[in-house]
């Protein structure tokens, strides 16, 4: 277990079956007895690699979350059930031409499993952009692995900071993800080009409407996307 942030873990399990998450972006759901009388409590989490015998999750813990609070709390040795992989977003190589990914804190999770996707395969020339929103910098989850990524490959991963509440001389963009910003960053809309959402539930309410894969697109839709362009983590 270590610390990400001040509110965040990375929690590396050693795990039965083989199971690996190659190949797609992929969830599981964690179970686990919470409180007095050791009710199970489940919630979805994504992570950030898996191989044949290890699983690493990141958990933002929430002061009121009681599965996050359990999962930050446990020590090495401790043991946690969980059902999955369940595939969310299957992926190909070059199945598109740009992934323009919006996220919002914790929702970077499922944007690294496709970053680092696309990046690993030699044959993939997918365009990526990561606009990666938050509140401070102190809230900016594996910043030094996204960095990483977009100097390595700068011709195939633009990394863009969006901070609501920023410091003086940030060099990042500020406030929140508009349709102002969306204009600029965003491609055409086309069949080459998918836009991927993963944040808070008024990120999606915003930017593509509730989530779930439904007609609702709000500022996504008012710039021209339909409903195949875009995915809903």
């Amino acid at each position: 277990v270590r610390d990400e942030n001040y509110n965040t873990k990375v929690i590396r399990f050693t795990h039965q079956g083989g199971v690996s998450i190659a190949g797609s972006t992929s969830a599981i759901l964690c179970s686990a007895p919470v409180g007095e009388g050791g009710s199970q409590h489940t919630r979805p989490y994504t992570p950030l690699s898996s191989d044949a015998s290890t699983l690493e999750l990141m958990v933002k813990v929430y002061p009121q979350g009681r599965l996050s609070r359990h999962l930050g709390a446990l020590a090495v040795g401790d043991v946690v059930d969980y059902d999955g992989p369940n595939e969310k977003l299957p992926y190909s190589p070059n199945m598109k031409k740009s992934i323009t990914m919006l996220a919002g804190g914790s929702g970077i999770t499922p944007c690294i499993q496709l970053i680092q996707m696309v990046l690993e395969h030699p044959d993939d020339s997918t365009r990526l952009t990561l606009v990666f929103a938050n509140t401070a910098e102190r809230d900016i989850l594996c910043r030094a692995k996204l960095e990483a990524w977009a100097a390595e490959a700068p011709d195939q991963f633009t990394l863009v900071l969006v901070l609501s509440s920023p410091p003086a001389g940030w060099g990042g963009l500020a406030g929140r993800i508009d349709k102002p910003k969306l204009e600029t960053l965003l491609p055409q809309p086309s069949a080459d080009v998918l836009v991927c959402v993963c944040g808070p539930p008024p990120m999606y309410d915003s930017i593509c409407g509730p989530r779930g894969q439904n007609e609702e697109l709000g500022l996504l839709g008012e710039l021209g996307f339909a409903s195949d362009s875009v995915f809903k983590f």
